[in-house]
């Protein structure tokens, strides 16, 4: 079924019935735990020093690693080799600074074939959108407050409207959940806001780049990460209507996988066989 069922979403990015409804784009959504991360502009303060690995990761071979907002939940995907799967799997801290536990695989209903990849949650980790078996779905945390980093229970859907259909060969989500950014298979970079009076993400015109592998983008929408099979590579824009220019490398040749935290201060990627962090300390807008 390829209905998006609105009351199920629990998060500022999509409105509940009965809520105010905020233009796509707008600086502020419902959410305040949100908006916090929205306001840093990161983009002149490059990544330095050395990735650092995250306690309590080591064995978390198989990447796509994301972070919620707080830094608290860590999302990846892990490899079932016997039998060719992929699973998206969730492990949680403490607090900034604390251990991972021992990482519990998401209950996302589908077949036992499916491949489940690249997950992208919004800043409060109340859902998430993936692709399963190269196609973009939406899992929404149907069981547990927002407050809560535990697994909770998840309803996944397709991404609703003409979108959930596209092949995709990755996929990325603003932290307010309101802008979504995906690569065809062939690595052409497009973006899809959302419309909130259908509730749906479309497809803006052209495409805003190109070659970006496995492409993770700021909360302000203007630079964005990627690997490109030797080094993690960074390229920035001056506006959100505008292509991403070609990029340049970063010093992190083996940072695989980057991921963005919502204020942007943070990039987790896989390094070896665990998930390594790297910091810097940006400006407020």
């Amino acid at each position: 079924m390829r209905l998006w069922v609105v009351a199920l979403v629990t998060t500022g990015c999509f409105s509940k019935p009965g809520e105010p409804q905020l233009a796509a784009g707008d600086a502020t959504t419902a959410d305040a735990a949100i908006d916090a991360f929205i306001t840093v502009d990161c983009s002149q303060t490059l990544f330095t020093g050395v990735a650092q690995p995250l306690n309590g990761t080591n064995g978390y071979t198989d990447g796509d690693p994301a972070i919620t907002g707080d830094k608290l939940q860590l999302f990846f995907v892990h490899y079932l080799s016997a039998t060719s799967v992929h699973e998206i799997w969730t492990t949680t801290r403490p607090d900034a600074t604390g251990t991972f536990v021992t990482p519990t695989k998401l209950e996302l209903g589908g077949s036992v074939n499916d491949n489940d990849t690249d997950p992208a949650p919004t800043a409060d980790g109340s859902l998430f959108v993936f692709l399963r078996n190269g196609y973009p779905h939406i899992a929404t945390k149907t069981a547990a407050v927002k407050s809560n980093p535990t697994p909770g229970t998840w309803s996944v859907q397709p991404l609703p409207g003409s979108l959930g259909m596209a092949a995709m060969g990755s996929i990325d989500l603003a932290p307010d959940g309101k802008t979504l950014y995906w690569n065809t298979p062939n690595n052409l970079l497009h973006i899809a806001v959302l419309n909130p009076t259908t509730n749906q993400f479309e497809d803006k015109t052209g495409t805003f780049g190109s070659g970006f592998n496995f492409p993770t983008v700021s909360a302000d929408g203007k630079e964005l990460y990627f690997w490109d099979s030797a080094a993690l590579r960074q390229t920035t824009r001056t506006s959100t209507t505008s292509v991403f220019p070609s990029a340049s490398s970063q010093p992190f040749p083996a940072c695989i996988d980057p991921d963005l935290s919502a204020d942007g201060q943070m990039l987790v990627c896989y390094v070896g066989s665990g998930v390594s962090a790297l910091t810097r300390t940006c400006p407020t807008q």
